[in-house]
C-alpha cells in the first residue's frame, strides 16, 4: 500500500531517528498501533509519538514525550488495553511513561547515573526495562521490573542484569519474555572485543550470562584481540523459542555479516547461523532486526 507519512514537514531540514537498541519502535495493542521516534523539528531532537487504528490509514497528530533536553533512541512496547509504553534517553538519563488512548501520564525516570540505550518488554501485568548505566569506568547492563497503577509506572525492583562488576563495556541490550521468563541479550567487551552476552530467568533472578556470538580464531596477534559484533535484537517464535540476530564481523573483507542463533527454553542457545546469502559476501550489511509468530515463521 501507499506509505502513511506521520512526520512529514516539506521543505525543511528535518532529521528523522529509528535507531533504538532492540529495534522496536512499533508496537501493536489490541486494535491501536503506535509509532515512536525521534527528530529536531523544533532544533533540538525529541521523541514524539502517533497512533491510528490497525488497518486504517489515519493516525493521530505526533505527541512529543521528551521533555526540555535533547532526547535519542525511543522504544515502545503494547500494554494491554490499546495502550504503550515508551523509553529514550534525555540528557544522559533513561526515562518512560505509559501512553493511553486519550493523554500521556508521567515521566518516570529509571536511571540513577549516565545511562543511555533503553529497551522494553511486556510480560503480563508488567514490563520489565533494560539499558545500559554508568557503574565505574564501564556501562552496566540495568534491568528493571515496572508496576502499572492506572497512568502511572513505579519501579517494583531493580538489579543488574549480569550480577558480576563489568569488566568493560556493556552496551546495547535487547528483552523478549519467553515461555514466563525473561531473555536478555547485550554487547559486551569483556574479552578486549565486542561479543555477543544473553542471560534468562525471572526479573532479578537471572541465570548467570552466556556467550552467543561464537568464538573463532584469531588471526592477527597485532590488530585487536577479536572479531567485532553489533547491535543484537530478539524476537519470540512459537512458544518456546527466541531468535537473536545481529551484525557480525568475522569475515573482515567486507565488513559486516548478519548472523543469527536460535534459542530454546530448556536448552539455550544453537550454533551461530549466517543469515544473508552469497552476495552480502561481497557487500555490506546492517541494521538486522527480526520478527516472530506463534506458530513458529520467522
Amino acid at each position: 500500500s501507499d506509505p502513511v507519512v506521520l512526520a512529514g514537514q516539506p521543505g525543511k531540514r528535518v532529521f528523522h531517528h529509528l535507531e533504538p537498541a532492540g529495534r522496536r519502535s512499533l508496537a501493536v495493542a489490541d486494535d491501536a498501533v503506535a509509532v515512536t521516534w525521534e527528530d529536531d523539528r523544533d532544533g533540538t531532537p525529541r521523541v514524539y509519538l502517533s497512533r491510528g487504528k490497525a488497518g486504517s490509514r489515519n493516525f493521530a497528530k505526533p505527541i512529543q514525550l521528551s521533555g526540555a533536553g535533547e532526547a535519542y533512541d525511543p522504544v515502545i512496547s503494547a500494554i494491554p488495553g490499546g495502550r504503550f509504553m515508551v523509553a529514550w534517553e534525555e540528557d544522559g538519563q533513561v526515562y518512560a511513561r505509559l501512553v493511553d488512548e486519550h493523554e500521556a501520564g508521567p515521566v518516570l525516570k529509571l536511571s540513577s547515573s549516565t545511562a543511555a540505550q533503553p529497551v522494553l518488554a511486556s510480560q503480563g501485568k508488567s514490563v520489565v526495562a533494560a539499558w545500559s548505566e554508568r557503574a565505574g569506568q564501564h556501562g552496566q547492563i540495568q534491568l528493571a521490573e515496572l508496576d502499572i497503577t492506572g497512568s502511572k509506572l513505579s519501579v517494583h525492583k531493580r538489579c543488574r542484569a549480569d550480577a558480576e562488576e563489568a569488566k568493560d563495556e556493556q552496551l546495547y541490550p535487547t528483552l523478549v519474555a519467553v515461555d514466563e521468563d525473561l531473555l536478555i541479550a547485550w554487547e559486551d567487551r569483556r574479552p578486549g572485543h565486542t561479543i555477543i552476552m544473553a542471560a534468562h530467568g525471572r526479573p532479578c533472578e537471572l541465570s548467570a550470562p552466556v556467550r552467543v556470538s561464537e568464538t573463532i580464531e584469531q588471526r592477527s596477534a597485532v590488530y585487536g584481540k577479536g572479531h567485532g559484533v553489533s547491535r543484537v535484537a530478539l524476537t519470540g517464535h512459537g512458544k518456546k523459542r527466541v531468535l537473536a540476530v545481529w551484525a557480525d564481523k568475522r569475515d573482515f573483507r567486507e565488513g559486516y555479516d548478519i548472523y543469527a542463533a536460535d534459542y530454546e527454553a530448556g536448552k539455550g542457545f544453537g550454533s551461530n547461523m549466517l543469515v544473508q546469502d552469497d552476495f552480502g559476501g561481497v557487500a555490506r550489511q546492517w541494521h538486522p532486526t527480526a520478527a516472530g509468530h506463534e506458530n513458529g515463521v520467522l
